[in-house]
Parts: C-alpha cells; sequence; structure tokens
C-alpha cells in the first residue's frame, strides 16, 4: 500500500517529471505493440507461404487442399478461416525484400493498402 504524499512535500518540478515518465511508458507501450503487430504479420505471411507451397505440390488431388486446411486447423487450434487467409496474405504478397519481415511497419502497410488485416487471437 502506498503512502500518502503530502503536496507541500511535492516540489515544483513534479508535474514535467510525471508527465516525461508517463511519455516515457506510453512509447515504450506504443514499440510493444508493433512488435507485436510485426510478429504477426511476419508469421502469418510465413505460414501462408508453406501452405500455399504444400497445396501447390499437392494440387493434383481433388480435395486435398480443403482436406488438409480442415485437419490443420483442428489439430493446431485455430480456424480455417484463418489459415486460409494466411494463405491469401502470401498470395497478395509474394515478393519481399530479404529486410522487410524485419520491418513489420512496411508488411503491415502492405496489409492495409490491399484491405487486409491481421487478426491474432485464434
Amino acid at each position: 500500500m502506498s503512502t500518502p504524499v503530502s503536496k507541500s512535500l511535492v516540489p515544483a518540478a513534479y508535474p514535467a517529471l510525471r508527465e516525461e515518465v508517463y511519455r516515457i511508458l506510453q512509447a515504450g507501450k506504443e514499440r510493444a505493440r508493433q512488435a507485436v503487430e510485426q510478429e504477426k504479420a511476419q508469421t502469418y505471411w510465413e505460414v501462408g507461404r508453406v501452405l500455399h507451397a504444400h497445396l501447390l505440390a499437392h494440387r493434383d488431388r481433388a480435395h486435398y487442399g480443403k482436406q488438409v486446411v480442415v485437419k490443420l486447423a483442428e489439430d493446431v487450434g485455430i480456424r480455417e478461416r484463418l489459415l486460409y487467409e494466411m494463405i491469401e496474405l502470401y498470395q497478395k504478397i509474394q515478393i519481399l525484400p530479404p529486410d522487410v519481415l524485419n520491418k513489420g511497419l512496411f508488411l503491415n502497410q502492405q496489409l492495409l493498402d490491399r484491405g487486409l488485416a491481421v487478426r491474432f487471437g485464434d
């Protein structure tokens, strides 16, 4: 439990200190949010790439793609629709410079430009 502080004990410079600490904390939260978004985008793109390649390699088998997506969704615990969205993400943004995956803001902007939303939580 914190000890109440008398207003007479708080120096005049305290409001500036409080504002600076608050600003630093907010900036840290924003950097953390951006890092999470970067990881989501990179992970979804990579899963989409792997799925796309796998489905192309087995495209000669009728209904295989639907079956593998259903089974994979069940086995990894996410919605089928999300797996299809990951494939779509990769198909729309297939060619990325090597350093782009380390720059989530660029990838996230590419998603927004194409009307795609990366949702995480499934």
